[in-house]
């Protein structure tokens, strides 16, 4: 086993996965682009990878596995999605699909599913369905009480890892629909479902990640054991919720992982090239870009180590931390890729590998589903609202330990996940006050920053409540009030940026310890645009490219952390 904590861990992990230009190598640009065109699910590469025990890391400790923290499994499926990320969905699949018996299983049920992950079983989350997309109230998927079990009735589509799993599952009503109080998640075997009772769709074709094992199921009247409930009757949505705050938390890395592979071929591309006479690196728009990519990528990647750190710490922050890092870091990223692609230019839109254009365009295509997936961009900021709503009596100011990655944590334990609901945000409490958490005190660029986030709250809070008496009973459907819920996501990132840089600037890349360069960064990360940053300063883009030279010439993944 690759062991997280080893020297080395980075430099061990990409040794596994090859050198890119090997054609041989199961993980190799060749066979990766390959697979690709051919729709071909990456069983040899999903071997690599259990061969060497890598689903550990997406174990809890507590269960025997090496997941001691969040932050591990997110840049495990980092570096895996820079590299292809039909195999990091691929792999995450069966990790996912364990959270909720990790949350909320019996001791047999927790048994059963790491024994299943150690022999390499597949395993499936089940829970939306082709009518209802994220409505997970409206699923009609249904288990009818008989004597000596269950009977499941329904569809669920469309599931990654459905086809190729042993272990399934799946979110359904109990004896009705559409009432949380009577739904249930349970734990299935395939092998052990009567004959004739279900059926696998056929797999659908997709635009990115192709070879994705990507289906649907059918249960007719398919009779279940009584022991398959994970939790109890009433539990299903909430533990799927609590399962989807820490899914959804990971997902950054798939993110960051095909921003990390868009980012390095296009600045390959722009190194090589000249045009009109003069390298491209020196064209002021080109570096304009690259900086604006480097900014923004810097503020995804903080805002997920921060967010990790939270679900940790206070499981009650965990609805609010994960939906608006689902909102900002794929919809951040899936923009940071298309401006690279217009440095790319007509090459982005080529199929052929020559030139890393296969490579960028598959990054491109593959970033494009996350934002869908474990609940979408409107879903999740419907999910922001609702803790906007629960501000008041969020309790104590956020803690050092959110954004200081050298303070201890608590043990992780997913069974605190169970049932955290909106439980107040302890973030906008702290910014409605005018001056900084205490950790934070001191600082004369954090105390002027504080202040202008803390006006921005205010007004942010006004503006809401001007358009929550105008609209009556239809703010809550109303547009205004997702306008508010992404307009509070830009404050929440800018602002863990700041508490981010005054624990820890010491552990930061070089040149984002500058003063000036958090300036920047807090204003790019901060306007809806991204226009009110300065990136057009030369020394700020000299200084990004020396980090991007450094960076393609070593191991490291980040942008934001020097050892990272």
């Amino acid at each position: 086993m690759i062991d997280r904590d080893a020297p080395g861990f980075a430099s061990n992990l990409d040794a596994l996965l090859g050198d890119p230009a090997d054609a041989s190598h199961p993980c190799g640009w060749a066979q990766v682009l390959g697979r690709d065109e051919r729709d071909e699910y990456p069983a040899a590469a999903l071997a690599l990878l259990h061969d060497h025990a890598l689903h550990e890391q997406g174990i809890p400790s507590g269960e025997g596995g090496a997941m001691r923290d969040l932050a591990g499994p997110m840049a495990l499926l980092r570096r895996l999605s820079r590299r292809d990320m039909t195999l990091a969905l691929s792999f995450a699949a069966p990790l996912f699909t364990a959270l909720p018996v990790w949350i909320a299983g019996s001791a047999e049920q927790r048994t059963w599913m790491l024994r299943a992950l150690r022999d390499g079983q597949r395993a499936a989350f089940c829970i939306s369905e082709r009518d209802h997309g994220s409505d997970l109230l409206a699923n009609e998927t249904v288990l009818r009480t008989q004597p000596g079990g269950y009977a499941l009735s329904g569809e669920k589509w469309p599931i990654n890892g459905v086809d190729s799993a042993r272990l399934l599952v799946v979110l359904t009503g109990v004896d009705g629909i559409g009432h949380p109080g009577r739904s249930a998640l349970i734990l299935l075997d395939k092998q052990a479902l009567p004959a004739r009772t279900w059926h696998t769709l056929p797999a659908e074709r997709t635009v990115g990640v192709r070879g994705l094992d990507l289906a649907g199921i059918v249960f007719d009247g398919c009779r279940v054991p009584p022991d398959c409930v994970i939790g109890g009757v009433g539990d299903g949505l909430s533990v799927a919720l609590s399962a989807l705050h820490v899914s959804r938390t990971l997902c950054a890395g798939l993110s960051l992982g095909a921003v990390d592979t868009a980012l390095r071929t296009t600045f390959a591309f722009v190194s090589e090239r000249a045009l009109y006479g003069h390298p491209m690196l020196q064209m002021p728009h080109v570096r304009q870009r690259l900086v604006e990519a480097v900014l923004d990528i810097q503020a995804c990647e903080c805002l997920s180590l921060v967010a990790a750190r939270v679900l940790q710490a206070d499981p009650s922050q965990a609805a609010l931390w994960s939906a608006t890092l689902k909102v900002v870091v794929p919809t951040t990223v899936d923009a940071v890729i298309r401006s690279l692609a217009e440095l790319y230019g007509a090459r982005h839109y080529l199929r052929g590998p020559g030139d890393g254009n296969g490579v960028f365009q598959k990054a491109m295509r593959d970033a494009a589903l996350v934002p869908f997936f474990d609940g979408n961009v409107a879903t999740n900021l419907g999910t922001v609202a609702q803790c906007l709503g629960a501000t008041r009596g969020a309790g104590d100011a956020v803690p050092a330990s959110w954004f200081d990655l050298d303070r201890p944590l608590p043990p992780l334990d997913l069974r605190r996940m169970r049932g955290g609901g909106i439980a107040g945000n302890r973030l906008a409490a702290a910014l409605a006050e005018p001056l900084p958490p205490a950790h934070a005190r001191g600082s004369e660029i954090v105390d002027r920053h504080w202040q202008r986030l803390h006006g921005r709250w205010r007004e942010l809070t006004a503006g809401l409540a001007r358009r929550r008496r105008a609209l009556g009973p239809r703010w809550a459907r109303s547009q205004s009030q997702l306008d508010g819920a992404r307009h509070y996501c830009r404050l929440h990132t800018e602002a863990a940026c700041l508490l981010s840089w005054h624990a820890g600037a010491a552990r930061l890349v070089p040149p984002a310890r500058d003063p000036r360069w958090l300036e920047r960064l807090l204003a790019r990360c901060g306007d809806a645009a991204g226009d009110a940053a300065d990136t057009a300063d030369e020394v700020l883009a000299d200084d990004c490219l020396a980090l991007l030279r450094a960076r393609a010439a070593g191991t490291s993944a980040s942008l934001w952390l020097e050892h990272g």
